[in-house]
């Protein structure tokens, strides 16, 4: 068995615990999931600038139009998904 063989054995071995173990994850912490994505978005933003050689930065004015895009939707997406989880947080507190 080569290399690339032993690669597809592992993928088709452990798909489906990760698969499970994310689905298991996701059921638990739904709320995080909006912010992840937008994460995401932030994440893929500042890398552009991180490959360019600049490893800290401020803003996105090292950035592209797209990236630029992505840069603010990502964090539209963060702050409106602790603004959703804050009033969630508030609507199911136990009245007392």
């Amino acid at each position: 068995m080569g290399p690339k063989s032993a690669r597809i054995n592992a993928y088709i071995l452990y798909a489906p615990l990760l698969a499970v173990v994310v689905l298991a994850l996701l059921a638990q912490y739904f709320y995080l999931v909006p912010f992840l994505i937008g994460f995401a978005f932030f994440f893929k933003a500042k890398r552009s600038v991180i490959h360019s050689g600049n490893l800290v930065s401020f803003g996105p004015s090292q950035m592209t139009k797209k990236m630029k895009t992505f840069y603010w939707l990502g964090y539209a997406i963060m702050i409106s998904s602790v603004a959703l989880s804050a009033w969630l947080a508030i609507q199911t507190r136990p009245v007392s």
